[in-house]
């Protein structure tokens, strides 16, 4: 399944520099990423975002469906 950042998501990530190891800067409104595993409570997804082959931890909270 294809998901995306929710605007808090969006926020989160630009707040905590989330992008800012990034060039040129990601533009996390628009970017989709595919769900690869679950954290043991699955209150956390490991998603790998396009363009990317590292897996990021993101709160499950944060995503949405594309």
């Amino acid at each position: 399944m294809l998901i995306k950042l929710n605007d808090k998501g969006v926020r989160v990530y630009l707040a905590t520099g989330g992008a800012s190891y990034r060039r040129p800067r990601l533009d996390w409104q628009n970017r989709t990423g595919r769900i690869a595993n679950y954290s043991r409570d699955r209150s956390h997804a490991y998603v790998v975002w396009s363009g990317t082959h590292s897996f990021d931890r993101v709160s499950v909270a944060l995503i949405e469906p594309c």
